[in-house]
């Protein structure tokens, strides 16, 4: 289609006059947000330079064009909130999207609010659209989350190796005292052992010379 129909097509889609003064088209083109105005069956009447950006393709490609022929990904979604305030009248906002730059690959987001467009009688004749980008905001948040977890991670394996510390130290503290018990169990078998062996001695040889007595006696060899 070249850009004369689409402007044809995009001055038929609305009976109204989008912008009537130069001034406000320049503040729409130079907009620091996407802008677009879609009409009631989803196809582009007006978009500003800023918001192509989210398919790459240029401001003329996207006149008198569906939302289905420029952003085939988006489309169901689109088509969704544009039923939905057309049925309603009530406008959408907080919208999050996603999409690449042309020849780029990395993915970027965009929250849409979405409001309608209304002629003096109130019909509803198109819906405006307003995109910001907030794809370093996505990332930054990412980000944050990526360290919250790295921190968490840390905080787990610190409190796990503090926990296998303690178990060690228990251990050690429980192995030292067997070590002592055991160390005075010695001591004190040793200061048993030694007046018992000679009680022993004792004892053994004092039963031997009984012995040697009883036998005396009982041989009538004792004498006084």
């Amino acid at each position: 289609m070249k850009n004369s129909d689409r402007g044809a097509v995009a001055a038929k889609s609305s009976s109204v006059v989008l912008f009537p003064q130069p001034a406000l088209q320049l503040i729409y083109d130079t907009a620091p947000i996407g802008l677009a105005c879609l009409s009631p069956d989803s196809r582009y009447l007006q978009i500003n330079q800023r918001l192509t950006e989210i398919c790459g393709i240029s401001v003329e490609d996207h006149l008198g064009r569906s939302v289905r022929d420029c952003v085939p990904a988006l489309a169901d979604a689109v088509e969704d909130i544009v039923r939905s305030i057309m049925e309603t009248g009530e406008p959408v906002t907080g919208i999050e999207v996603a999409g690449q730059r042309a020849g780029q690959t990395d993915e970027r987001f965009w929250i849409t609010y979405w409001h309608p467009l209304r002629s003096p009688s109130g019909e509803i004749v198109g819906i405006n659209v307003a995109a910001e980008e907030i794809t370093e905001r996505k990332r930054a948040e990412a980000a944050l989350q990526a360290s919250e977890r790295e921190i968490r991670s840390a905080r787990d394996e610190a409190e796990a190796a503090l926990r296998n510390l303690q178990k060690t130290q228990n251990f050690l503290i429980e192995a030292e005292k067997l070590a002592a018990l055991g160390r005075l169990v010695a001591g004190v078998a040793h200061e048993i052992n030694s007046p018992v062996g000679t009680s022993l001695t004792v004892a053994s040889s004092l039963e031997r010379r009984t012995a040697e007595f009883v036998a005396e006696v009982a041989q009538g060899n004792l004498r006084f």
